[in-house]
């Protein structure tokens, strides 16, 4: 699918009234054999030129969607990327830019894994609000609903869940890390597709048991123990900041693991014809305090 690489653009306007300027990554194609993650200054202007081709992409995403129900109006609904188009229109909804779908599947080429083949669609977008997150959450730490995020406590475990039926899949989050506890607990960012993650399967994550690990991987566990078949060394350990993880899989082919930090983006791909397909996805948290601002998933054939 090609490299990632950082964009450290400043923003001039956050997201969120409590995060710092440049807390907004961009996830772009810039070529058809690069993608860029990085931040994007917040415009509207995309927005007012747009209006009628938003309608057209919008009858066209809307069975992928949920909540595919509200006006176009862009001072109306909620607007995860700042970009003046609300999530319910927005063909990237957590990525702000000029509104490009060159094949008309719905999914923007920003955030499309075949921007020229038109079998995608948005089967979840979330911005975590209290009436925009249909996940269940559990584990020893405290999973709170705030404004517009799931706020983890960092005491030790938490993780969601959510029931979908998905054959290849490309599943991202945002993630705002305010605190890692514990100089010697495991520190880990997790995220998977499978049925029952008791089950061998691969997944992807960040995590850091030191003094002795400390990698971004494509994971696999199968059934008693972890291995790591694809990974990198974290270049400064697992730290606070906005974080980006995404996983990519594909049936029969691969599982990819696409992310990181502003300025520390990770990319790896294993082969395996392990992943045939899932219902269900999940996302872990060890002993971080973190909000959980937004989960997206592209789905295909």
């Amino acid at each position: 699918m090609g490299s990632y690489r950082m964009m450290n653009d400043r923003l001039t306007h956050p997201r969120r009234g409590d995060s710092p300027p440049g807390s907004v990554y961009r996830l772009q194609r810039s070529t058809p054999d690069e993608l860029v993650l990085g931040n994007r200054s917040r415009s509207s202007e995309c927005y007012a030129g747009n209006v009628v081709r938003l309608i057209a992409v919008a009858l066209c995403a809307g069975c992928g969607r949920l909540g595919f129900d509200a006006p176009i109006d862009s001072s109306i609904g909620h607007d995860e990327d700042g970009d003046g188009v609300p999530d319910t229109f927005d063909v990237c909804p957590h990525i702000p830019g000029p509104q490009l779908d060159t094949d008309h599947d719905g999914v923007g080429d920003d955030c499309d894994p075949e921007p020229t083949n038109p079998r995608q669609r948005i089967a979840l977008f979330a911005a975590m609000t209290p009436d925009d997150q249909p996940f269940s959450f559990r584990g020893s730490g405290d999973w709170t609903q705030r404004a517009d995020a799931m706020h983890f406590d960092g005491k030790f475990d938490g993780s969601m869940n959510y029931g979908v039926a998905l054959q290849n899949a490309q599943i991202t989050i945002g993630v705002d890390v305010s605190a890692v506890v514990g100089a010697t607990s495991q520190h880990q960012l997790a995220l998977g597709a499978t049925p029952d993650p008791s089950l061998p399967h691969h997944y992807v994550e960040l995590n850091e048991m030191l003094p002795g690990l400390s990698l971004a991987a494509v994971t696999h566990f199968d059934g008693t123990s972890y291995s790591y078949p694809a990974a990198q060394l974290l270049s400064t350990g697992l730290h606070g900041g906005q974080i980006l993880l995404q996983e990519t899989a594909l049936v029969g082919t691969s599982v990819q693991l696409d992310g990181g930090w502003p300025g520390e983006s990770y990319h790896l791909s294993l082969p395996t014809t392990s992943y045939q397909g899932t219902d269900a996805v999940f996302f872990v948290a060890n002993n971080l305090v973190l909000d959980l601002q937004y989960v997206c998933i592209v789905a295909w054939p």
